[in-house]
């Protein structure tokens, strides 16, 4: 879609890739693109239900929806990018359990107030 442009590959999957990307105006987005070639109808299915199910979801925890498109070959997902990455990343770059204040403040309160940038 030209309302995008890929800046950089963040990851790369059996079934599609992971962008970081950036609009018109600048500001940065990722595009999860799901490979649909070959997939089973099943399969295909599934995947637009996820797309539909993002598009539904709206909580300041969860990353935000932005839209979605599909091509014969390709489904492609936009959402908002979270500079602190997500909670797996923040996880495991712990060398130590998390303080039960620490888990209380990431999964009840603002976690912009000790994690800015994480979301979901």
């Amino acid at each position: 879609m030209d309302k995008y442009t890929k800046v950089h590959l963040m990851a790369l999957g059996g079934y599609g890739t992971i962008y970081k990307a950036k609009t018109r105006q600048g500001v940065q987005v990722v595009l999860k693109e799901i490979i649909l070639a070959n997939q089973e109808e099943a399969d295909v299915k599934v995947t637009r239900k996820e797309a539909e199910l993002l598009s539904s979801l709206s909580h300041p925890h969860i990353i935000r929806y932005l839209n979605h498109w599909e091509t014969p070959d390709l489904l492609t997902i936009a959402m908002e990018f979270a500079e602190g990455g997500n909670l797996e990343n923040l996880i495991s770059k712990r060398e130590s359990h998390f303080e039960e204040s620490e888990a209380l403040k990431i999964f009840v309160e603002d976690l912009g107030a000790g994690y800015p940038g994480l979301t979901g």
